[in-house]
């Protein structure tokens, strides 16, 4: 079972454990040869979680927000719940991934209550157009979304990844030079 995994990692999951009925969320990717990839999701008891539902902040370092546009019950109040951690001096992030609707609906109000946000370039540049800032490519889109707030740590595959603040010189970190055997789940 997933909680028996987590506690021998030695992760307390004492505070932040929903039971829920019904069937658990599952995603399979499909990655083929020709670099494209495809993800056939299952939400299972996503959609229902809300924020009533999550714990206190209290104690809190860091809280990541990972997936928003599966978590239908909860994504109107991730703005606000972010704002709130930071205030408290709770760090914060942000890792869309995609948002199947291609809405990206509340990511003009998600941007700028994240303290980091991880997109990766395909992802910046959506979020770009979704803001009605169009470009043509992701340092261009990076800029976009660093003007609205976070701080923007993009990953860019094989060329490895960025670091882009409002005002500041982008840091380019290269990627090391191997031979990957597999990619899926590597965060690009």
């Amino acid at each position: 079972r997933a909680l028996d995994v987590l506690t021998t990692a030695g992760v307390d999951v004492s505070a932040g454990v929903r039971r829920a009925s019904g069937s658990t969320g599952l995603s399979v990717i499909l990655s083929p040869d020709d670099g494209d990839r495809a993800i056939l999701t299952e939400l299972g008891v996503l959609p229902s979680l809300t924020r009533g539902e999550l714990p206190a902040l209290e104690g809190v370092g860091h809280l990541h927000v990972a997936s928003p546009y599966l978590v239908h019950g909860l994504r109107a109040d991730l703005p606000g719940l972010l704002t709130e951690a930071r205030a408290g001096g709770v760090a914060t992030s942000l890792d869309t991934n995609d948002d199947p609707a291609r809405s990206w609906a509340h990511l003009e109000e998600l941007l700028p209550a994240a303290g980091v946000v991880l997109p990766n370039r395909d992802e910046l540049l959506r979020w770009a157009a979704a803001l009605g800032q169009p470009v043509t490519n992701w340092e261009e889109a990076a800029e976009v979304v660093a003007a609205r707030g976070p701080t923007v740590v993009v990953k860019v595959g094989a060329d490895g990844g960025a670091l882009i603040r409002a005002g500041e010189s982008p840091l380019h970190i290269p990627a090391p030079v191997l031979t990957p055997v597999d990619t899926t789940g590597a965060g690009d």
